[in-house]
Order: C-alpha cells, then structure tokens, then sequence
C-alpha cells in the first residue's frame, strides 16, 4: 500500500488522472523528494476507487538534458541486470514513435519484460524532439497484470 509511504493527504493531493478514455487508475508524481538517491522521480499508478491505495505500478525516472546516449548506456546496464533478476520472463526490445508526439519526431526505444504473473517490467529511453519542450528520460518501472491489461484495453 502506498499509505505504508504517505499519508492519505499527499496522495489525495497528488493525484493526477492522465488516461482520456477511462478514470480507472490515477497516477501520483513525487518528484520533490529530496531523500531519492538513484532517481528524481517517482510514479505510482493506483485504483481510483481502492481505499487500500495498492500500487499497481511504480516507476523510477532519470532526466537527461541533451545526453539521450547516457541514457541508452544504463538501459543496456539494467537491461542485463533485469535479466539476471527474471530469467523466466519473455523479453522484447523495441523503438518506436512516442505516441504522445504528434509530429512523429519523438523516439521511444523500449525494453519489455514479461513476468509470469502477467505483469510487466519495463526500460526505456524516451528522446522528446524539441518541438515537445520534455526532458529526456529513462523509465524503469513495474506494472501489474490488471494495470496492464486496462493500458492495453480501456485507456485509450
């Protein structure tokens, strides 16, 4: 539960609906946190309607201002080390257009793991075009099955 991290007031506070066809989950940011050692910032994707605040996806971000190569350096460090973490998952790495930029100038190059739980690890490297005005970043995240399969079917 996230209410193990924060009270009800700062999730409450935080809480940010992103998706345009559904409001079944809500995502929170907690990029203020001054105590995150590895990343500057932190996202959780929870129910709307849970009372427990069970987190169904947390993701750790990393910006990079005009280095993307950085970034595409430690996705292949964590790659190899998700690897070694979950030999059993399906793995799959892709580049594609970031669906967010109209343009089609925006580039997001992925890496998926597949658990046997149905959730899904993920590492990716997101290069915005200037015409986005976004920080580069790289995304680590965890996301369960039922979040999952609501991105893949109702969100959007």
């Amino acid at each position: 539960s996230l209410l193990d991290y924060f009270n009800k007031e700062y999730i409450e506070g935080r809480k940010k609906f992103y998706y345009p066809k559904s409001k079944k989950f809500f995502r929170i940011n907690t990029g203020e946190m001054s105590n995150l050692e590895t990343y500057e910032a932190i996202q959780f994707q929870l129910l709307s309607n849970d009372k427990k605040y069970i987190i169904h996806s947390i993701s750790g971000m990393i910006l990079y201002e005009n280095n993307i190569e950085d970034c595409y350096d430690l996705k292949k460090t964590l790659v190899q080390e998700i690897k070694s973490l979950f030999p059993n998952s399906v793995d799959k790495n892709y580049k594609q257009k970031h669906t967010l930029d109209k343009t089609g100038k925006s580039i997001v190059e992925r890496h998926d793991f597949k658990l046997e739980s149905g959730g899904l690890v993920i590492v990716k490297c997101s290069d915005w075009s200037e015409e986005m005005h976004s920080a580069d970043k790289l995304t680590v995240g965890i996301i369960s099955k039922e979040f999952r399969d609501w991105l893949n079917n109702e969100a959007y």
